[in-house]
């Protein structure tokens, strides 16, 4: 699951294809969307299982995960059971609500009292909201899977102050924050190689096409990063 960076699945710029090299999984299955971002943009959402980048209220990773509900519920046999799931967003989030996400994560548990929040009343515009439903949902529909999240890699700065090194930081921060309350395995590509002092915005650089996305030396990077944190990650759970 995931956005355009995943999207690219297989081909020579998807990280995907050098993951799959290592790991060499008997069935994969991609839902990212390009543009898609990890946190609500309404809140109460109602998802309509078809995330896509026309429609910028739906496309968003909780929709991605009611795609794979609904494909299990109608017994499309590809999606009834998985050994692990990789959800990698957050690119695409609104980098001026950060520290607002990282200072009231705890909210999105547990109320005043310290009683957990029922996961339909959290709020999924936020980092925390977003996250707890989607591994909640995705353990409730596959308790066997080993769920793993993503975060961004660096990325070029720019002067407009959106797609920024700083920005992919505090992403990084929240998410590894969320994963520690969730007790849920991260995959932290911020360190995968790819370094923002050699990246220019719209421009191809050393990893990345346009200061974001990856070219086919940053997919590389990016692949086998995953697939190595991946085993040392899986040897330590299976162990």
């Amino acid at each position: 699951m995931g956005d355009s960076i995943t999207r690219a699945d297989t081909t020579e710029i998807g990280w995907i294809k050098y993951f799959n090299e290592i790991i060499k999984p008997s069935l994969k299955i991609n839902v990212a969307v390009n543009g898609a971002k990890m946190c609500d943009q309404v809140k109460n959402q109602i998802y309509d299982g078809n995330p896509n980048l026309d429609n910028e209220q739906q496309n968003v990773i909780g929709n991605q995960v009611e795609l794979v509900k609904n494909n299990k519920n109608q017994n499309n046999s590809d999606y009834q059971n998985f050994d692990f799931i990789i959800i990698a967003g957050g690119t695409n989030d609104n980098p001026y609500t950060l520290n607002t996400n990282y200072d009231n994560i705890n909210s999105q548990f547990t109320d005043e009292d310290g009683n957990y929040l029922p996961l339909e009343n959290v709020d999924r515009t936020t980092f925390a909201g977003a996250m707890r439903y989607i591994y909640q949902t995705l353990q409730q529909l596959y308790p066997n899977a080993i769920i793993f999240f993503n975060t961004p890699t660096q990325t070029a700065v720019t002067s407009s102050g959106w797609w920024t090194t700083t920005k992919a930081f505090n992403i990084n921060k929240i998410i590894k924050e969320i994963c520690k309350r969730l007790s849920v395995n991260v995959l932290d590509t911020y360190k995968c190689g790819i370094c923002g002092i050699y990246e220019t915005e719209n421009q191809d650089g050393r990893d990345l096409i346009d200061g974001i996305h990856p070219n086919s030396n940053g997919a590389k990077k990016l692949g086998y990063y995953n697939a190595h944190s991946f085993i040392n990650q899986f040897y330590t759970i299976n162990n």
